[in-house]
């Protein structure tokens, strides 16, 4: 029974690997190792298995083979038990740093007058509405440029900038189907303090193309009511021409839309 179990496990783990590893890539090293570790388990009990119909009397077996076996089992199930400690451990980890609560960087200076909420931008104006409205505020940027161009453009040293890339990389690095992790780091960012806060979301289109609009307009709706309670303006630049008709209406109905004229 416990073979069957663990045959089972194993089984399942390859046949589900790319689809897990693509939804939680940053879990893929860690799930490996687990499933290593259980594949080595499970042939240890294979190899279990004639001594277990040996002493049950169902087979018979050479002492000096019984031995062997015996010993060629316990290594396997001694090896095997190293990638699933460390499997799990860096999975632990993984889910426990990815909560690590933003830095709160208020920019000096007056906060020009606005409504907290989401606002869809035009997105060759982005930049310049940041620059114009980050003062006063406490910004968190997220965008698909390297955070260092983004630093040197806006000469900003001490703001947080996040990177949506599905490259591994720093902590500063978030994969764009990781909605989850990115929508708690965001509502944690806001309840920090009381300090007006300015979120720059940049990269709607390629969140879109990694999750599909739906979950993405369900990101965003949620985004906009704790931006509500917690006053937050979260710019959120976008290109009409990457979306469908429908999908633009919709967000033009759920969000706030910044006019052209007057973000220029």
């Amino acid at each position: 029974m416990p073979l069957l179990a663990l045959l089972t496990i194993t089984l399942l783990s390859l046949y589900y690997r790319r689809q897990f590893i693509s939804h939680y890539p940053q879990f893929s090293r860690s799930y490996d190792l687990i499933t290593l570790g259980f594949s080595l388990v499970t042939l240890a009990k294979v190899i279990f298995l004639p001594l277990d119909l040996n002493d049950a009397g169902f087979i018979h077996i050479e002492q000096s083979t019984e031995r062997f076996l015996g010993t060629i089992g316990n290594f396997l199930l001694f090896i095997g038990l190293f990638p699933l400690i460390f499997g799990w451990a860096g999975m632990i980890s993984s889910i426990t740093r990815k909560y690590e609560l933003v830095p709160v960087v208020e920019i000096e200076g007056e906060p020009e007058e606005m409504s907290p909420g989401v606002y869809i931008i035009p997105s060759g104006s982005g930049l310049n509405l940041l620059s114009r409205l980050i003062k006063g505020r406490a910004p968190l940027i997220i965008t698909r440029t390297q955070p260092d161009s983004v630093r040197k453009t806006l000469n900003l040293e001490e703001v947080p900038i996040l990177w949506l890339t599905a490259a591994e990389c720093s902590d500063d690095c978030v994969n764009p189907r990781r909605l989850e992790y990115l929508l708690h780091t965001l509502i944690n960012f806001m309840k920090r303090n009381d300090t007006p806060k300015l979120i720059y979301l940049d990269g709607l289109e390629y969140l879109i193309l990694e999750n599909e609009f739906v979950p993405e307009f369900k990101f965003l709706s949620t985004l906009k009511d704790y931006a509500v309670i917690n006053n937050t303006v979260i710019l959120v630049p976008v290109e009409k021409a990457s979306l469908n008709e429908r999908e633009w209406n919709l967000l033009r109905r759920e969000f706030k839309c910044f006019e052209r004229e007057r973000a220029e």
